[in-house]
């Protein structure tokens, strides 16, 4: 016979009914967490006393250890609303810094019918300094590239930097010697994040979401490369000549000074005879080392748009879109300093998509996608055009964990609108900035997959 179940007593009741709201019952969790580690690097003492020429080398090592508890609770206030509140402390202790960062954070979630979530959040984040870039002792090598400060004084811009009737050594530099050193001295970088929208589904099969957010991160911790180098000094000698850049930021004289104190011209001029009036030493060595700029805002939106039909014969047809525009890239390099706006600068993406179309039928499945990448502002007064990448795949399943397929890429050999100012060196033969724009051509490849 069925058991019955005890009758709780007055007490126990009572307790019970604190833990619940309107909504449900209170969810919770904790974490506890532990973490020793620790690093070592031994180089050669033949690259370190420079006796191998042209061979770099890394020196560094260390090691912390970090404590951390938190928790969060999930609270139904009622049936349709939903907030959670979290908090986590944090413990970094190691030879020369002393973290102790407590974060809290807190999320809504509104559900007036069953089609339709609003939702909301806010959060604090940090981040402690990487061991790396604490501790090491010094990264040397080589390294080559465009020397803008010649080229704008003997052109008048860092447009046409490459090899020219006028100038047909171009003003390549190369075997500049490179060292990055750690800084002992980095703090933790800290920020809060917002966030706001909403999740729809209109009929059935047809989702909609849109989200809004607002990052700002203080005290964040970059390393300038060898290129921010190379380009900044240009940008700041052009400020402080009185004829800024187009589409460069506006950077401070304090900034600009960093630039100038990890540069070393101690060479034979590139690009122009020695003798000529605007011949200046080139670059012989640049130094890196990380340093807390003093903080950044980025603010945009995400959205999608997903739609499933399903057929009896015809198999089962997908459709999605998806996107990102970013609609502000603030960053202040002094601490205290305000936000400059980025948006115009150079290599600034505002927005990019996806749109996918997919088949399924049985063992049958194929795709096509289409990515995009917004217009960008090139390094001179030109814009970029927006980019288009065509992607198509289509598999066949074999067996159970096992496919054979066919994807194809870029099928319309797509390419990027070249920047005269951007490459010409080996790296960048394409005058095309690689780090952001794929430039392969159309590419076919045949994939067989088993999982055992």
């Amino acid at each position: 016979p069925p058991r019955s179940t005890p009758k709780p007593s007055s007490a126990a009741s009572d307790v019970y009914k604190r833990q619940m709201l309107n909504g449900g019952p209170i969810g919770f969790a904790l974490v506890a967490e532990y973490q020793d580690m620790g690093y070592d690097t031994d180089p050669s003492q033949a690259v370190v006393d420079g006796l191998l020429w042209g061979i770099g080398y890394t020196q560094s090592g260390g090691e912390r250890d970090r404590q951390a508890l938190g928790g969060e609770l999930r609270m139904p206030v009622t049936s349709d609303l939903t907030v959670n509140v979290s908090a986590r402390k944090d413990i970094y202790d190691d030879r020369v810094v002393d973290v102790d960062r407590t974060t809290v954070g807190a999320s809504m979630e509104y559900r007036p019918n069953e089609d339709f979530l609003f939702r909301m959040s806010w959060s604090e984040s940090f981040r402690a300094p990487d061991m790396q870039r604490s501790f090491i002792d010094s990264v040397e090598g080589f390294t080559s590239g465009v020397d803008y400060y010649q080229c704008w004084l003997a052109t008048g811009s860092i447009e046409n930097c490459g090899s020219s009737d006028e100038y047909p050594a171009g003003f390549g530099k190369s075997n500049i010697k490179s060292t990055e050193t750690g800084n002992l001295d980095l703090r933790d970088e800290s920020g809060d994040s917002y966030s706001m929208g909403f999740v729809w589904e209109p009929i059935d099969r047809l989702t909609l979401t849109f989200d809004v957010y607002k990052i700002i991160l203080k005290d964040i911790v970059a390393t300038s490369s060898e290129f921010d180098l190379r380009y900044g000094e240009a940008v700041c000698r052009a400020i402080e000549a009185g004829s800024p850049l187009p589409n460069t930021p506006e950077y401070d004289t304090a900034y600009c000074n960093d630039i100038y104190s990890n540069i070393v011209r101690d060479g034979r001029p590139v690009g122009v005879q020695p003798d000529d009036p605007l011949a200046i030493p080139s670059i012989t060595e640049l130094y890196t080392r990380p340093l807390n700029i003093a903080s950044q805002e980025y603010q945009g939106a995400d959205y999608s748009l997903r739609y499933t039909l399903i057929t009896d014969q015809a198999g089962d047809f997908g459709f999605s879109f998806r996107g990102s525009s970013q609609l502000a890239l603030k960053q202040a390099q002094e601490r205290g300093a305000s936000r400059i706006d980025y948006m115009d600068s150079s290599y600034t993406p505002r927005s990019r998509q996806v749109a996918t179309t997919s088949w399924s039928l049985g063992d049958w499945s194929a795709s096509l996608s289409i990515s995009r990448i917004g217009h960008v502002n090139y390094i001179e007064d030109t814009k970029g055009s927006p980019y288009f990448n065509t992607n198509i795949t289509a598999y066949y399943e074999i067996a159970d964990d096992m496919f054979v397929g066919l994807t194809a890429n870029n099928i319309f050999d797509a390419f990027p609108d070249r920047d005269a100012a951007y490459g010409g060196s080996s790296y960048y033969p394409f005058f095309v900035n690689a780090n952001l724009y794929p430039i392969t051509g159309p590419a076919v490849s045949a994939v067989f997959s088993a999982r055992f």
